[in-house]
């Protein structure tokens, strides 16, 4: 099995609302992500895929979430005023842990990958929100 690599990053600001501690006020992150797909084979150029493809595949997620407010959906009216001064704010049916964000950028990847590659599996996506802490989703 060959594996094949790729670090992003981005900064965003989130709320866990069903946080007890600290965390249940809003607060920023420079994320880091990893993802990894693999294969196993090589394609016709001795890669799992060009960096740059998993690049384009990826992106778009990143840019929506960078410098972004990420919310829970029951956040959303108190949040409205920001929102109409043209702040980014994203909301879903659930807190914006890393584990769910990682969640959902891998099935994010897997769709593109499923439809672009015949021959490649998303591994995994690992999100860290500082150096010490980190989720990692993938489907076992």
């Amino acid at each position: 099995m060959f594996y094949l690599k790729r670090h992003f990053t981005f900064a965003g600001g989130h709320r866990l609302s069903k946080h007890k501690g600290l965390c249940k006020n809003f607060h920023g992150h420079n994320y880091d992500v990893w993802i990894t797909v693999r294969s196993k084979e090589l394609n016709k150029n001795d890669m799992v895929m060009d960096f740059g493809d998993l690049k384009n595949i990826v992106n778009p997620f990143i840019d929506a979430f960078d410098h972004c407010l990420l919310v829970n959906e029951c956040d959303e009216d108190d949040l409205k005023i920001f929102e109409d001064k043209g702040m980014r704010i994203l909301s879903f049916d659930f807190d914006p842990t890393a584990e769910k964000m990682a969640e959902e950028l891998y099935k994010h990847t897997k769709k593109i990958v499923t439809i672009r590659y015949t021959n490649i599996e998303v591994d995994q996506i690992e999100i860290f929100e500082n150096v010490k802490s980190s989720a990692i989703y993938r489907e076992d």
